[in-house]
């Protein structure tokens, strides 16, 4: 059986994937897997977070991302905004705006509104991803699926960037074969991780690129809710390190991708699938 991908685009005015880290200035992540496996969800109907289950075709699924939008210094643009956010779950009733604005609560307790939440959106999205056909038959079916509603712009819930309301275009690029090429130092257009990369060839890159950690990849489930996320650390080809060669470790495949461009014309990629995360989930069991 060839190797395969789904080519895709995912485009958005604005995006935000929310670091754990801090809480009054909110930052977000350039990008997350979990992110793109919950959009893909939603084009094709899955249940919230159903696909985070441990054998779910979905949540395990083999994808790439290329980062389009990567300014000269590998950075995103961005917006800042300034949010109020309200507590409105079993909200009866809402306060006039003497003093601080409470919203009353069917059990009579107040809640005041958070203020001056700052964001810090990401601005001119781009993505584009790479969805590998399954090895086994029994989960080609999804593949088959999401393939059928790429090509018909079909979603059957919005698609959105991190927030309801930023929402994304998907734009269908094509079915493309991919092969493996020689595990050796190459450059690879896809955002890279790093646990892939050979540990010796890793001593000398950290002099040379950044690194952005934990990027969630995957969620783990327990009684349908999600009760544990699982990061990966990345190195983001573009700008001054879209020159960098990369050498992963023995175990590591790098495919080998000619996307069609305009005018007949096309462009032979480099690019790693990103992992999974699964094998963390048995590591905490």
């Amino acid at each position: 059986m060839t190797d395969k991908v789904l080519v895709f685009d995912v485009l958005g005015d604005f995006g935000f994937f929310k670091t754990p880290e801090v809480t009054r200035a909110t930052l977000s992540f350039p990008f997350t897997r979990t992110s793109i496996i919950g959009l893909i969800g939603a084009m094709i109907g899955k249940e919230k977070n159903s696909y985070w289950e441990i054998d779910d075709p979905l949540g395990n699924s083999e994808i790439a991302i290329q980062l389009l939008n990567l300014g000269e210094n590998s950075e995103f643009q961005h917006a800042p905004l300034t949010v109020n956010y309200a507590h409105t779950k079993y909200t009866v009733n809402i306060g006039g705006r003497s003093g601080t604005l409470k919203t009353y609560l069917s059990d009579g307790e107040k809640r005041g509104f958070v203020t001056d939440v700052k964001l810090d959106l990401l601005r001119d999205v781009h993505y584009r991803i790479y969805y590998k056909l399954p090895e086994k038959e029994i989960d080609q079916e999804l593949y088959d699926k999401l393939k059928r509603y790429l090509k018909n712009n079909w979603s059957i819930f919005p698609t959105y960037l991190g927030h309801a309301n930023l929402l994304a275009d998907i734009i269908y690029i094509g079915e493309y074969p991919i092969k493996k090429i020689p595990n050796d130092i190459e450059r690879i257009s896809s955002v890279i991780p790093v646990s892939c990369i050979d540990q010796n060839y890793l001593n000398i890159l950290e002099r040379k690129v950044s690194i952005i950690m934990n990027i969630p990849i995957r969620m783990e489930m327990k009684d349908t809710k999600i009760v544990n996320t699982f990061g990966e650390n990345f190195i983001l080809p573009g700008g001054k390190e879209s020159n960098l060669k990369i050498k992963v470790k023995n175990d590591v495949d790098i495919y080998s991708v000619e996307i069609k461009i305009a005018d007949n014309k096309s462009e032979v990629l480099n690019i790693i699938f990103i992992p999974n995360g699964k094998d963390l989930i048995s590591e905490e069991i």
